[in-house]
């Protein structure tokens, strides 16, 4: 799913807010890409305790590059990262979740070219 050039909205099969793109993770939190504003937001629930929620804020064009990090073996393991300016590498996908290589490689290139970023893979 490419996105779409009139309101800046990334395919999730749901009508995002006008020139914003919001990516849900099974229950995990989301990730929220407002063009217009030109401002990423990745909200996360963490372990229960006082510091369970994790929200980062920050402009979109300090991304530097969509990266893929690829540990084959016994226990393969294939992760999205968003590199950024200052804050480093924040995971997209969560380690538990086995993606072929086919379906992360499609969701790294969705992304990268939503944000016009190169894609790196590790």
């Amino acid at each position: 799913m490419l996105p779409d050039q009139r309101d800046g909205s990334f395919g999730t099969g749901y009508p995002p807010a006008p020139a914003a793109a919001t990516i849900g993770m099974k229950g995990s939190g989301y990730d929220r890409f407002d063009v217009k504003d030109g401002i990423v937001c990745i909200f996360r629930w963490g372990f229960p305790g006082k510091n369970r929620r994790v929200f980062l804020r920050f402009l979109i064009k300090d991304i530097q590059s969509v990266r893929i990090e690829v540990k084959e073996g016994i226990y393969a393991r294939r992760v999205l990262y968003m590199d950024i300016r200052g804050q480093g590498a924040i995971p997209l996908t969560r380690t538990d979740e086995n993606f072929t290589p086919r379906e992360m490689e499609q969701k790294a290139a969705e992304l990268a070219y939503f944000l016009r970023v190169p894609i790196e893979v590790f």
